[in-house]
């Protein structure tokens, strides 16, 4: 005969005064509630006024193993799984934000932006992008990151029989770290569902992820949970995880690879790209590493999945502090548990100089060469190097106390170097080295040596000795022996020089240089003189002159 619970045993059960015993429903551990059948009572009418949804009555049924789900009797005990309670919402809270995640509400078609401090409730989907991850927050301290390129549904987040906090999420793809919060006194479960698997899990710290081929991975970082699919069910302890293929239930689980370890950190990086290199982790396949502005890496400036042996390559970055965080990547894209967090700096300024320089400076005659560089704002001094190799290992000059942009080297032997410059600011920080310029001293073309001029009355021959079919010459004649004032300036492409006898008397100057065939001026030789002597009838009129005032002296004595 059917029966009808009392009325003090519904007021019991809604005052959540009713014995819940957790007990194993199926291969996933799950909390349940009991209920003391009386007369009167039916499946349907109880899941009616205690179940979320009362279609759910065979369900119900089902997990009793009632043969006939239309009949039941005074004093049987009934379990009802709480996940089909009927529950109090309880909203969420967005409390970390990066980038611009999206979010869709139930009661609206559309997306809209997801700010930090925004409510969000059961129903809603968050989407994050490349550039974007959102953290939400239940009132249960639960809570849930979602990493860039990830869409997560919230289908429910409850409180039931005031003991139980009830999440249950659906992952359509991209990964999320879920942390559920133990807490005396109540007890939270936490579900996540993908194509292919279902993860539930209580006082626990695990990522789920589904990628494009509805392939689930799931890694437990802290305690454990329950992983099932295809009506198989295995448990996954710390440090362990599985992935789950679709249409097939979990595999074994693995144990996750160690955290890897940076190598050959700097306190400070001041030029880009930065390349950050690991040591080797036995059996990874890949790394994942990112460089966050907090230690938790939630908040990722650049994050990449490298293979091993590669370095992690940053290609820009603000300056500031950050964290250097890494974890491993076995054969099957299961993930182990991250690094501690590395912290690195990143101080660009004060920038380095933009040094002057024109394709023909690379090529300098002599032995001494100068550089110049624009002054950069933030730079109190220079610091200067120059080397025969790339990596500026073995210096030929070094000085950091160069106060203004230029700098003329030293005598250095003709050969190849190589120059750079950084800035220095105030406070004694040196930024990143200016490009690299690579420049060569070179010999001058020789100077050419003068056979002794020939001359006559007519013509001056001046000759010297060759110096190669490619070379051209440069001569000057001068009556000053400081070539102040030029009489002939030519460029021969011969090696000797012929022109009339100049009318003036006297001693004249002559130098030559040599050209080569990339228009290059080697210095001038030694200075080579030839005299032009005075005309006869210049004496003759001296002569004559001296005749004259000696008349002109005794006619003047005798006239007295």
């Amino acid at each position: 005969m059917k029966s009808k619970p009392s009325f003090a045993l519904f007021f019991a059960v809604l005052i959540l005064s009713v014995c819940i015993v957790p007990i194993w429903a199926s291969a996933v551990d799950e909390p349940t509630i009991e209920l003391r059948i009386v007369q009167g009572d039916t499946l349907e009418n109880i899941t009616k006024k205690y179940v979320e949804n009362w279609k759910s009555w065979l369900e119900v049924a089902n997990f009793n193993k009632l043969k006939n789900p239309h009949l039941i009797y005074p004093n049987m005990t009934l379990k009802i799984p709480v996940r089909l309670l009927r529950g109090v919402p309880m909203d969420g809270t967005a409390t970390f934000v990066s980038g611009e995640p999206n979010i869709r509400k139930s009661d609206k078609r559309a997306s809209e932006k997801l700010r930090k401090g925004d409510v969000v409730k059961q129903g809603s989907t968050i989407e994050t992008n490349g550039q974007s991850s959102v953290e939400i927050t239940f009132t249960d301290k639960n809570s849930i990151f979602l990493r860039p390129n990830t869409i997560l549904t919230i289908q429910s987040s409850q409180t039931k029989a005031d003991k139980y906090r009830v999440h249950n999420f659906y992952l359509a793809a991209g990964q999320v770290i879920n942390k559920v919060k133990a807490a005396t006194g109540t007890e939270s479960r936490d579900v996540i569902r993908t194509s292919s698997a279902v993860a539930a899990a209580r006082g626990t710290e695990f990522r789920v992820s589904s990628d494009a081929k509805a392939v689930t991975r799931m890694e437990v970082l802290e305690s454990k949970i329950e992983v099932e699919a295809m009506n198989k069910s295995i448990s996954l302890e710390q440090g362990f995880g599985t992935q789950v293929k679709k249409g097939a239930p979990p595999e074994p689980p693995r144990k996750l690879l160690p955290s890897p370890v940076p190598s050959g950190l700097k306190e400070y990086y001041n030029e880009f790209p930065i390349n950050i290199a690991f040591e080797s982790v036995k059996e990874a396949a890949a790394l994942r590493v990112a460089l966050a502005r907090d230690p938790e890496g939630k908040d990722v400036v650049a994050e990449k999945v490298i293979r091993t042996g590669e370095p992690f390559v940053v290609d820009n970055a603000s300056d500031g502090g950050y964290m250097i965080v890494g974890q491993s990547v076995d054969r099957s894209g299961i993930e182990g548990p991250p690094s501690k967090a590395y912290p690195v700096k990143v101080r660009t300024t004060p920038y380095p100089p933009s040094i002057e320089v024109k394709p023909d400076d690379r090529e300098v005659i002599g032995k001494v060469a100068q550089f110049k560089w624009l002054m950069v704002n933030d730079a109190v001094k220079y610091h200067i190097q120059i080397a025969k190799s790339k990596d500026f290992v073995s210096l030929v000059e070094d000085n950091s106390a160069i106060k203004d942009p230029i700098y003329k080297t030293g005598a250095l032997e003709y050969g190849d170097y190589l120059f750079r410059v950084a800035s220095i600011a105030k406070d004694g920080y040196q930024g990143g080295w200016s490009r690299v310029i690579q420049f060569k001293l070179i010999p001058p073309p020789p100077a050419p040596e003068m056979e002794p001029p020939k001359t006559s009355e007519k013509n001056i021959t001046i000759a010297w000795r060759s110096i190669g079919p490619d070379y051209k010459y440069h001569f000057q004649m001068s009556q000053n022996s400081d070539f102040k004032e030029i009489l002939k300036d030519e460029v021969l492409s011969r090696p000797e020089i012929s022109f009339p006898t100049p009318d003036d008397s006297g001693t004249y100057y002559i130098r030559t240089s040599s050209i080569d065939y990339k228009g290059i001026e080697g210095p001038f030789g030694s200075v080579q003189t030839f005299e032009i002597p005075r005309a006869r009838f210049f004496w003759i009129s001296i002569f004559a002159m001296v005749l004259l005032v000696l008349s002109v002296i005794y006619l003047l004595n005798n006239a007295g």
